[in-house]
């Protein structure tokens, strides 16, 4: 049964001028995986030194998921969500992706009362029967979209299910939920499909089940932790490409300890994008974990709200170019109990193309050099160029140039300034929407947009000025609404030569622009 948490007409959290939407994200999720009792200890080892008046919850722990319902629920894109209940899964389903000797042991571990399974991952009493509700909700998030009752589903589930291999448990994971979606669509219409894996862990399970496959596209950036352990013997590096048929199939971007919003951008602008064009996908699988946000206890990444917002639109807009719009989301980690709720919304508001973040970022904070990042990226672009020759058309093409437009239908004001494309640069679909910044101008929706806007023309030499040098106050409007560039910020004398060329920025503040330092440019927008 299908509902929507709050009525249509509560949009009292949404800019006036947002346009109504026909996308609806299709919830799957079941109360009864709050069941599943992880316990406590130091983190996520269960053990009692004797010596601690508080322990730990499990970082795995039902309170996470408990905050990602209610965001859901009562959060500002709570009109645009339908709830439907999910379900167990047939044992017979779990053999799409795991073999009958591991599933007999799981419930065998079950029947006796539970067990830990390897470290941090334990199958207590109530375990068993979530681990089945987390399947199965995800194969119905699945056949939803198979069925063409919708284009969006999003299976909210737990335990997490990325690490499980055919053959065994790892890292908080008993079934691959992902995996066997994946099956389920290989096994119905679907003859390629991508899986985009941004857990902060590698997920090594998902593919480790298609890693002979090249019907599957398995994409996963995650740190560089390496092997952890006889349950993750993967290590995640560039390295696993796949085998036999699956060769060049499996995608590993290993990212720098630290990688932040931009850099996150990069990779999946230069790496992941390219990848999917060549692929060509039926359909699109998003894996999300918010375990690589900037206060997650799990990882050590820097993601932001405004980076999983880039990654959701990025992968919208990827749907919706090769896949008719097809796109299931699969729940993973995220272990921050409150700021994993925040991250999942704003994932969810980029892949709802909503063009103004309704939810403001609480506590991000935390300032990003994305330069080892860049230098990470572009040396797993080289490699697998040098491995897989075939692609390099596809990595080392420069990006596709957009056709040029006048600005002078386009109204710019506070909430919308139509949809300016940044001729490839950060994806090949190549369109940037604003992105809410705190930064000189407050909660502005020009500063961060413009910013990448001129990054983005920058690249493609569409304009002269060097856009690593400039900030976003540089960034102006003409009272033509012409986009110019200027270097004013860093001249201090800018005013007295030029006191008669004051011109406003979006919210009024007097800015002074000199002729002879601007660089007008032509802004693109889509045809």
């Amino acid at each position: 049964m299908a509902s929507s948490g709050v009525p249509i007409s509560s949009l009292s959290n949404l800019p006036s001028s947002l346009p109504a939407k026909t996308d609806r994200i299709h919830v799957f999720w079941h109360e009864g995986m709050l069941e599943h009792d992880t316990g406590r200890g130091v983190f996520d080892t269960g053990m009692d030194p004797g010596f601690l008046d508080v322990l730990d919850k499990h970082p795995e722990n039902s309170d996470r998921v408990k905050n990602m319902v209610s965001i859901l629920k009562r959060g500002p894109i709570a009109p645009f969500i339908s709830w439907h209940q999910g379900r167990p899964a047939l044992i017979s389903e779990l053999l799409y992706f795991h073999t009958q000797d591991y599933i007999n042991e799981l419930v065998e571990a079950d029947r006796n009362g539970g067990k830990l399974i390897c470290s941090g991952t334990f199958l207590n009493p109530g375990s068993w029967d979530a681990a089945l509700l987390a399947a199965g909700t995800t194969l119905s998030a699945m056949q939803h979209i198979l069925d063409g009752h919708g284009k969006i589903s999003y299976a909210l589930v737990r335990p997490p299910g990325h690490h499980a291999q055919p053959t065994q448990a790892d890292g908080y994971c008993f079934l691959n939920n992902a995996g066997l979606a994946v099956q389920l669509a290989l096994d119905s219409r679907f003859k390629k499909i991508v899986v985009i894996d941004i857990d902060v862990h590698y997920g090594n399970g998902t593919a480790e089940g298609f890693y002979f496959s090249d019907r599957v596209l398995t994409v996963s950036l995650h740190m560089n932790h390496g092997s952890w352990g006889p349950s993750h013997p993967q290590t995640g590096s560039v390295d696993e490409l796949g085998e036999g048929d699956g060769f060049g199939y499996n995608l590993n971007i290993p990212l720098p300890n630290g990688t932040g919003d931009r850099g996150y951008a990069y990779a999946m602008a230069k790496l992941v994008v390219p990848s999917v064009e060549k692929f060509e996908p039926d359909m699109i699988v998003l894996v999300v974990g918010q375990d690589s946000s900037v206060f997650d206890p799990n990882g050590r990444q820097c993601l932001t709200m405004e980076g999983y917002r880039e990654i959701g639109w990025t992968v919208r807009e990827m749907a919706d170019k090769h896949c008719d719009g097809r796109l299931l989301i699969v729940q993973e980690g995220g272990y921050h109990v409150t700021y994993s709720a925040y991250c999942l919304h704003a994932t969810l508001e980029g892949v709802l193309n909503i063009p103004v973040p309704p939810l403001s970022d609480p506590i991000a904070c935390f300032p990003e050099d994305e330069a080892f990042t860049t230098t990470a990226v572009e040396s797993i672009k080289l490699y697998q160029m040098d491995k897989m020759p075939e692609i390099e058309q596809f990595l080392a093409a420069p990006p596709i140039a957009a056709k040029a437009y006048t600005t002078e239908n386009v109204l710019f004001n506070k909430y919308e300034l139509g949809r300016l494309q940044g001729c490839g640069a950060f994806a090949k679909a190549g369109e940037l929407f604003g992105k809410v910044a705190k930064g000189r101008f407050g909660d502005d929706f020009s500063c961060k947009y413009f910013q990448q806007l001129i990054s983005a023309l920058s690249y493609c030499h569409s304009c002269s000025v060097c856009h690593c040098h400039l900030k976003p106050k540089n960034i102006l409007l003409d009272e033509n609404g012409d986009l110019i560039v200027s270097d004013f910020g860093l001249c201090a004398v800018t005013e007295q030569i030029h006191p008669d060329g004051l011109l406003h920025t979006l919210y009024g503040t007097p800015a002074y622009v000199a002729p002879h330092d601007g660089a007008k440019i032509d802004v693109c927008l889509p045809a």
